[in-house]
């Protein structure tokens, strides 16, 4: 893993190609090898789950809501558009990490989009887990 400065993100970019593409993300986050459910709650426009020492922050562009645990957002993409998903983990005790850049840290070209009237593509950039 390369060094990095702040806390340890994982970033995801959906980007619309052609045509209006309906989306749906669902995350459920668990701690310990899946055996601890977290505490989820929003701090301001954020969601953050804790769960003893340990806790993720979701930022996007997305709107987002709570049902069965799980964490859901729907959204239509367009050509041009791009959603970012951020997950960045923190110890429970610090002050939540700086809010982050999704689009400064992409590293690579996206990679390519499905074929078909209507594509989206999303792209996980590199250097980080």
């Amino acid at each position: 893993m390369p060094p990095r400065d702040g806390a340890p993100q994982l970033i995801r970019i959906v980007e619309g190609v052609s045509g209006r593409v309906r989306m749906r993300s669902s995350l459920r986050m668990r701690f310990s090898y899946g055996r601890i459910v977290p505490w989820v709650h929003k701090v301001g426009e954020r969601t953050v789950a804790v769960a003893g020492p340990d806790s993720v922050w979701l930022d996007t562009d997305a709107e987002t809501h709570g049902k069965d645990l799980t964490t859901y957002s729907e959204f239509t993409v367009t050509p041009g558009e791009r959603i970012t998903f951020t997950l960045s983990w923190q110890p429970s005790h610090k002050e939540p990490p700086a809010l982050p850049d999704p689009e400064g840290s992409s590293r690579r070209p996206p990679s390519s989009g499905a074929s078909g009237s209507s594509t989206a593509r999303t792209t996980a950039p590199t250097g980080r887990p």
